[in-house]
């Protein structure tokens, strides 16, 4: 099932990420994650469009086991962008066309792909991602 990989973040937990997955929309995830009795909101700081969302979690969490506080929960101990950085290429390889989301991208090509998600990373949270991605794509 194709789905969301997500990394979040929130201000009351710092130098923890949480990176899942829903087949929704990560917005309506932080909305039940928020009503959790978190003090704060989380904030979004990644999410992909990708098939078998579920597979491609279970492979960033093995990714990132070295990161992972605890071993049943979804929460990563690190910086957000090296964390993301660890699991870009296999965030990349499955990346999805999603007809509902704000783009009409429909992959052809790995080069297609790949500019698709530099445009992403170029983006995200106000460039802050920008030099990971020109390391990645360029």
């Amino acid at each position: 099932m194709n789905g969301y990989i997500y990394f979040i973040a929130n201000p009351s937990m710092p130098g923890l990420v949480k990176v899942g997955w829903t087949s929704g929309s990560v917005e309506d995830r932080m909305s039940q994650l928020n009503g959790t009795g978190v003090p704060t909101p989380f904030n979004v700081i990644a999410q992909f469009y990708v098939r078998e969302a579920q597979s491609v979690e279970s492979e960033v969490h093995k990714i990132l086991s070295n990161h992972r506080l605890a071993s049943q929960r979804e929460f990563f101990e690190g910086d957000p962008k090296q964390l993301l950085d660890k699991c870009f290429a296999i965030l990349v390889d499955n990346l999805a066309s999603n007809a509902s989301a704000n783009n009409d991208f429909s992959p052809n090509s790995k080069e297609e792909i790949a500019e698709f998600s530099k445009k992403i990373l170029l983006h995200m949270s106000g460039g802050q991602y920008r030099d990971m991605a020109r390391h990645h794509l360029e």
